[in-house]
C-alpha cells in the first residue's frame, strides 16, 4: 500500500510539473524526472547486488522495486513524450 500511494504522489506531482510549465522549461523537467529514474534503477540494482541483507530479501521483493523505478520511468516518459493539449470553450457552447 506504501508503495501505491508513493506511485501516486509521484504522478501528481508530475501531473503539476507538466501542467504548470511550458515549452522547453517543461521538457527539461521531465527528462530530467526521467534521468533521475535511471539513476535509482542503478542504484537499486547495484545495491541489490552489493549488500548482504538486501541479497537476503529474495527475488519477489527485488522485482517489487523494480516495478516501482520502472512505473515511475513510464510516467515520467508518457508526460515527457505526450504534449500538452490546451482546452478552449467557446462562449456558444454549454458545460454540463
Amino acid at each position: 500500500m506504501v508503495c501505491l500511494a508513493l506511485m501516486l504522489v509521484v504522478g501528481a506531482i508530475l501531473y503539476f510539473i507538466d501542467r504548470s510549465t511550458n515549452g522547453l522549461k517543461r521538457k527539461i523537467v521531465l527528462i530530467a524526472c526521467f534521468l533521475i529514474f535511471l539513476a535509482g534503477l542503478y542504484f537499486t540494482f547495484s545495491d541489490f547486488r552489493t549488500d548482504l541483507t538486501h541479497r537476503w530479501l529474495g527475488e519477489r521483493f527485488h522485482v517489487g522495486v523494480y516495478l516501482y523505478w520502472i512505473g515511475f520511468g513510464i510516467i515520467s516518459l508518457f508526460f515527457a513524450l505526450t504534449e500538452k493539449k490546451k482546452i478552449t470553450v467557446s462562449d456558444t457552447e454549454t458545460i454540463l
